[in-house]
């Protein structure tokens, strides 16, 4: 089940059943997924610091809401 607001951020811009199996389970598994990138490879992500591009939304933050991956050093 979605927190507050999450799904209704999620199902923008493209409408959508928030209560979906698919999308509960993109919001459930992505934690794993991104400390399962953490531990076997490389990538280290940070918070993006670029604004949301809804911020009125119900779920918006000012600045966060994007992973984005540090530099992966070349050797």
């Amino acid at each position: 089940m979605f927190q507050m607001g999450e799904g209704e951020y999620l199902a923008l811009p493209h409408p959508m059943d928030v209560e979906n199996p698919l999308w509960q389970r993109f919001v459930a598994e992505a934690p794993v997924i991104l400390r399962f990138a953490g531990q076997k490879t490389p990538l280290v992500f940070d918070l993006a610091e670029y604004p949301d591009p809804y911020p009125l939304r119900p779920g918006a933050c000012r600045t966060g809401r994007v992973l984005s991956p540090q530099p992966v050093p070349r050797r």
